[in-house]
């Protein structure tokens, strides 16, 4: 809703900022402008895109702008909205003779020295002319405006309950509950039945956490306001919200956290006190999910940094969020603010407690103690001490995982890996451990397939994760490989080659082999397969003697590298060689 009152400047002057929706002046505040250029109450249009998303003057289609997108025309178009706060209009008021420009209107409303004669002659009629022009600003969202001109309403006639109930709304608005739950309190004192001063008093009650007493008031209304439709709804929702709360902390105490946390979430949309915000926190907290616990207990120490409850709760939820040595700097803070918090003192003692299980199991695997390091974190792991789906429990499995494998405990640390990646699928530490403990079992052809999918995803871009996918492609290549020593070894009357035959060893044994493999031994009686497998021995032979007889390629060999991988490294390597001659020539 725009200014209803009489407009002085002539029309053409004032046409465009007609609301084409409530047919009435803008709002100055609250005005805003479309993308083609119309100009209309904040108010009006939220209303008419709820029902339609096109403009009201020109039908353009607007359903890429929502109401928040549209520009204040204050912002919008400055030039506009200086020549609309500089139309001419008169006082609403009865009985006031001021004219002004548009921008000034507000200001005399509010001042205490203009409507003295009229407040004197009829304050009564005064206050409910000043309570339209305070409806107008609150229908248009003006909330401070509102505020202003009903708190001088009231200055006028101070009783008039539907005046202080109009500013409960205005506080509900503006998130000032303990004001609003005043206001109603004793529009309701005034007036009784009075539906709206019933209803808003448990409105504001809710914002103030107490929903207890919030579903408690509407069920002290006099007969008559009772059975007003209004009224019944909004005793079912306080009854609702009381209901959440309620068995929000009962499955709380109970260690039922999922149930809790699904019962408080709903009463974060209705309520932001610091008691709904903590119960919630804590609920989401147990339940694992850290990082909403962190927000909602922040929100409450940004509102009051003096709440010792909301230190404890950020200071759980890191702890369990991994976060040990920042933890302690919060719940040591609610100690300082509440040296007797029991809750704060327990809290602190499982930090220690964690944090002392995590160093003693470091200090362990440090020394090759690795029995010891397990047995430092099963305390963590094998406990109620943390929630199941944390990540400090993800790093304690992983970190166990560590331990085991370090002990040779193979298969149990492949079950911690396991547990630890279901949980938290991007746990590098998880991940690095069972890869090593797959290699070590000769698995690595599925060390491999499980990186895969890894790599292709979040640990593409992490250098350690790609590291272990091309050990894991090598150690594949590495199995694969024929083994070019026990190629050459004979089969009968020679001692097997080794890592440490010499050359004059590697050539001996090939011409024994030669001997043993080579096709032309046949008689014309051997089969085709015999044949076949004679000649595929005899080639391979000639391969291993020319890789084992040539120093680098021997090495590279031992060192893991396939036929296909040696002849790139000797080819890169001449390249290499080739480059450096020619610059030395040049």
């Amino acid at each position: 809703m725009g200014f209803s009152g009489e407009l002085k400047s002539a029309s053409g002057h004032y046409e465009e900022f007609i609301c084409a929706i409530c047919v009435q002046l803008v709002d100055l505040e609250e005005s805003v402008l479309t993308s083609c250029s119309h100009v209309y109450c904040r108010s009006c249009m939220e209303e008419w895109l709820r029902r339609k998303r096109s403009c009201p003057t020109c039908n353009k289609d607007l359903s890429l702008q929502s109401t928040s997108q549209l520009p204040l025309l204050r912002y919008g178009s400055p030039l506009a909205w200086r020549v609309l706060s500089r139309i001419r209009i008169s006082c609403p008021l009865n009985a006031c003779s001021w004219e002004g420009d548009y921008s000034e209107l507000q200001a005399h409303l509010q001042s205490s020295s203009e409507h003295v004669q009229d407040a004197e002659q009829s304050k009564r009629e005064t206050a409910l002319a000043l309570k339209e022009q305070a409806n107008a600003k609150y229908s248009a969202r003006a909330f401070r405006d509102a505020l202003q001109l009903y708190t001088k309403a009231i200055s006028f006639c101070d009783d008039i309950s539907a005046l202080y109930s109009n500013r409960a709304a205005v506080y509900l608005a503006l998130g000032q509950y303990a004001a609003a739950r005043d206001d109603a309190q004793r529009a309701v004192a005034l007036d009784a039945g009075f539906a709206k001063a019933w209803v808003r008093c448990a409105k504001a009650l809710v914002g103030l956490g107490d929903l207890d007493e919030a579903a408690a008031i509407l069920r002290r209304v006099p007969a008559q306001v009772a059975a007003e439709p209004g009224v019944r709804h909004a005793q079912r929702e306080m009854d609702r919200l009381r209901d959440l709360y309620r068995t929000a902390k009962a499955a709380l105490a109970a260690g039922d956290f999922n149930k809790a946390r699904g019962a408080a979430s709903p009463l974060l949309s209705e309520s932001s006190a610091p008691n709904v915000l903590l119960l919630a926190a804590r609920s989401e907290c147990e339940a694992g999910s850290c990082q909403r616990a962190l927000k909602l207990a922040l929100q409450v120490l940004r509102a009051d940094s003096s709440e010792p409850a909301a230190y404890v709760v950020r200071s759980l939820a890191m702890l369990y969020n991994g976060e040990v040595d920042e933890s302690i700097k919060y719940v040591r803070e609610a100690l300082r603010l509440s040296p007797d918090d029991k809750e704060a003192l327990q809290l602190f003692r499982k930090i220690k407690s964690v944090r002392g299980h995590f160093a003693d199991a470091k200090v362990a695997l440090d020394a090759k103690q690795h029995d010891a390091a397990v047995a430092s974190l099963n305390h963590i792991v094998e406990s109620e001490m943390v929630p199941r789906r944390s990540t400090l429990y993800v790093q304690a499995l992983a970190e166990r995982a560590n331990a085991l494998f370090r002990a040779g405990r193979l298969d149990d640390a492949l079950k911690d890996c396991a547990s630890a990646i279901y949980l938290q699928e991007d746990n590098k530490r998880a991940w690095l451990t069972k890869v090593y403990a797959l290699h070590a079992l000769g698995r690595h052809e599925t060390a491999l397939r499980e990186l895969e999918p890894v790599m292709q995803g979040w640990g593409q871009q992490d250098a350690v994760i790609r590291g272990a996918y091309e050990k894991a492609q090598f150690e594949v290549r590495k199995a694969k490989r024929p083994n070019y020593y026990e190629a050459l070894s004979p089969k009968e009357g020679a001692r097997p080659l080794s890592t440490v035959s010499s050359e004059p060893e590697i050539k001996a044994a090939y011409k024994l082999r030669a001997l043993e493999c080579h096709p032309d031994r046949l008689g014309p009686d051997a089969s085709s397969e015999e044949r076949k497998r004679c000649e595929e021995e005899f080639k391979l032979a000639g391969e291993a003697l020319e890789i084992l007889t040539d120093s680098f390629k021997r090495k590279l060999y031992d060192e893991g590298f396939d036929k296909a991988a040696i002849e790139e490294r000797v080819q890169r390597a001449s390249e290499q060689h080739h480059g450096r001659s020619h610059h030395h020539h040049r």
